[in-house]
C-alpha cells in the first residue's frame, strides 16, 4: 500500500504549528540547500513551468519562487489547512495552490519541466514518483530533499528519542514517514539521468526535552518517526540544552529525452 497524506490527516490539526518561527527557521534553512539543486530556468518565449510538490505552508515555495523568478511556480499539497495557509502569504497569492495527493497530481502528461520537493517524499510511495515522471516533460528535473534512515547520530536528542522507541517498541510503529534510507532513495532514482546526490546533517538544539517534544510533534515528527502523537512521558534526556542532527539527502535528477 502506498504511503500517503490526505486531507483529515494529522498535518490539517498541525498547520497553524506549523508556521512557528523555529520551524520556519528549520524547513527554510532546507530549502536554501535545495535552492542549491535547482536548475536556472533559461531563457524561453514563456516561462517554465515548476510545481513544488507537497508544499505544505509554502516556506519551500516562497523561497524557490523568489531565488528562481524564470520559472512560473505552483503548489500543491494534501492538507487543505496547509494550502490555505499557503494562500494567505503575501508573497504566493499570485501563484496557483491546489489541494492534491502526490500519488493523484492534477496536471496533463508531460506538462512540467522543473518538480521540486522539500522533505517531503519520504511519505509517499511509488505511486507518487510514477506521477513525478508522469507530469514531467522529457528533459525536466526533478529535485528534492528527504530525511535520511541510517546509524542514528551520537547526539542527546537523537539518543532520547532511540530510547523512548525502544522503551515503547511494542506500542510504536515505524511511521509513515520515518525516512528513507540511501539506498531506498537511490533505488527511486533508478531509470533517471544525470543523478546528483549528497547527504548533509543539518543540527538543532533545544532548551530541554519538553520543548524538543513539543516542537517535533507540530512538525508533525514523532508521528512519521514513532507513529505516536508525542513522545512516551517517561522519555529521559539530560539536563538542559539538547542538540538533535538531521540527515538529509538532497539529489537531483533529469528525466531522459
Amino acid at each position: 500500500m502506498d504511503r500517503k497524506l490526505t486531507p483529515g490527516s494529522p498535518y490539517d490539526e498541525l498547520a497553524q504549528a506549523y508556521d512557528s518561527p523555529v520551524n520556519q527557521a528549520f524547513y527554510g534553512a532546507i530549502a536554501d540547500c535545495l535552492g542549491a539543486w535547482v536548475p536556472e530556468a533559461g531563457s524561453h518565449p514563456e516561462r517554465p513551468r515548476a510545481l513544488d510538490l507537497a508544499c505544505g505552508t509554502g516556506t519551500s515555495l516562497e523561497a524557490l519562487s523568489a531565488r528562481f523568478p524564470g520559472y512560473a511556480w505552483e503548489g500543491v499539497d494534501a492538507s487543505a489547512r496547509m494550502i490555505e495557509r499557503a494562500r494567505a502569504r503575501p508573497a504566493l497569492e499570485s501563484l496557483a495552490l491546489q489541494v492534491a495527493r502526490a500519488e493523484a497530481l492534477p496536471h496533463p502528461d508531460q506538462s512540467l519541466e522543473l518538480i521540486s520537493s522539500s522533505f517531503a517524499l519520504h511519505w509517499f510511495g511509488p505511486a507518487a514518483w510514477s506521477e513525478v515522471w508522469r507530469v514531467l516533460k522529457p528533459g525536466g528535473w526533478f529535485v528534492g530533499s528527504v530525511p535520511l534512515r541510517g546509524r542514528r547520530p551520537a547526539h542527546p536528542g537523537n539518543e532520547a528519542l532511540f530510547r523512548a522507541l525502544l522503551a515503547r517498541r511494542r506500542q510504536a510503529r515505524s511511521g509513515a514517514g520515518a525516512g528513507l534510507s540511501e539506498g531506498q532513495l537511490r533505488e527511486r532514482l533508478e531509470g533517471w539521468s544525470e543523478v546528483s546526490f549528497q547527504a548533509l546533517e543539518l543540527e538543532e538544539s533545544f532548551p530541554g526535552l519538553a520543548e524538543m517534544n513539543r516542537i517535533l510533534t507540530t512538525r508533525g515528527s514523532v508521528q512519521a518517526i514513532f507513529g505516536l502523537p508525542a513522545l512516551p512521558p517517561e522519555t529521559r534526556a539530560p539536563e538542559g540544552e539538547l542538540t538533535f542532527v538531521w540527515k538529509i539527502g538532497f539529489f537531483r535528477a533529469q528525466k531522459p529525452s
